[in-house]
């Protein structure tokens, strides 16, 4: 399966995929999917269930970028962990 996210401002994407990409790689490596992130747009493959799970970790946390929630920038925020560890 495949899906496609639509990104916003280039400034929110460098928050939004963490330090050097951590968060991606947190997401590729804990669900199993392959990640690709081109100009303003993300495409997610992988088995349907991995990917519907990655994009909405990805969505909920653009979300909370737009609404201008705080971040702590030396860890990754408590829904990446929650995916890393497998606890929700």
């Amino acid at each position: 399966m495949e899906t496609t996210i639509q990104l916003g401002p280039a400034q929110k994407q460098l928050e939004l995929f963490g330090p050097g990409d951590s968060y991606l790689r947190i997401l590729r490596q804990s669900l199993n999917v392959r990640i690709t992130a081109r100009q303003d747009k993300v495409t997610i493959t992988g088995s349907q269930k991995d990917v519907n799970k990655a994009a909405d970790v990805l969505r909920i946390y653009q979300l909370s970028l737009y609404r201008k929630v705080q971040i702590l920038r030396k860890n990754p925020p408590k829904l990446f962990q929650s995916i890393h560890t497998g606890k929700q």
